[in-house]
């Protein structure tokens, strides 16, 4: 991924076309990558998400990869974190990417995920250097709005085992907030 000029870095498929799909889209003249934190390319979450990212946002998947943590529902359900932050930094410092910019997760997790937090953590520690917007649901202020109403049929056709988060968590526009320098 050493061409990366934006790194999408999340916590579970899905994160990638909710928070960030219609800015993808829209930003589809930059090389983007795509770093998932858990579960792996050979899931049918993980399939999902290649899916979405190869069909529909035409990203190659020589720029998608998969940390393949488990995502513990008991971790957000406990509102705690299982995974190893020392082997999720190893991982993530092995893509050997140096981005622009980094889009992921912000501090609160949007909704208090705490996988959300547990990503946005490791991946400022990670690419302390680049330039960061974050998810900006949860936060009381975002610098960036993208329309994305017309993402959602698309985002359930490739999405189809998370129907119901996505529902819950469809909106008009996608915030983000900037720290860009």
């Amino acid at each position: 991924m050493r061409d990366v000029e934006v790194l999408l870095v999340v916590a579970h498929p899905d994160d990638d076309a909710i928070f960030a799909g219609a800015l993808q889209r829209s930003l589809r003249a930059f090389r983007w990558g795509v770093v998932c934190v858990t579960w792996s390319g050979t899931t049918p979450r993980g399939e999902e998400l290649l899916s979405w990212q190869t069909r529909e946002l035409q990203t190659p998947a020589s720029r998608i990869a998969f940390l393949d943590q488990v995502d513990d529902p008991e971790d957000y359900r406990q509102k705690r974190c299982s995974l190893d932050h020392a082997r999720v930094t190893q991982l993530l410092a092995s893509q050997e990417c140096r981005p622009r910019i980094v889009v992921t997760h912000n501090d609160v997790g949007e909704y208090g995920h705490p996988h959300h937090v547990f990503v946005h953590r490791v991946a400022r520690a990670v690419f302390a250097d680049c330039n960061f917007l974050f998810f900006g649901p949860g936060k009381p202020k975002f610098d960036l709005s993208v329309s994305c109403a017309d993402k959602w049929p698309a985002v359930r056709s490739h999405f189809p085992s998370q129907a119901r988060v996505i529902d819950k968590l469809a909106a008009s526009e996608e915030t983000f907030v900037n720290d860009c320098g």
